[in-house]
């Protein structure tokens, strides 16, 4: 096993420019989720929770892996996507 140092901060500022590249990308859209999801604890940048955005962005990636028939990611986001409605309290 070879493990390499992990930039998280680095990491989501790739996310996002991979987004503003491509905003079709349903992998990086749900990974992006999965950050605002965590917070810091996975971006290493304080305050960068966001239960909001991380439904708006695991939404708009379920819906792209659904129209793409990507049944293994359409199943993956939609527990996560399900986790965060509860977090909004089913406002969504």
């Amino acid at each position: 096993v070879i493990n390499y140092p992990t930039d998280k901060r680095k990491a989501h500022i790739i996310l996002e420019e991979a987004i503003a590249l491509d905003d079709t990308d349903y992998k990086s859209l749900y990974q992006i989720g999965l950050d605002y999801l965590a917070g810091g604890t996975r971006t290493d940048i304080p305050n960068s929770g966001s239960d909001q955005k991380a439904y708006e962005y695991l939404n708009k990636a379920y819906s792209l892996a659904k129209t793409k028939g990507d049944a293994e990611y359409v199943s993956i986001i939609e527990a996560d996507l399900n986790k965060v409605k509860k977090l909004l309290g089913n406002g969504k």
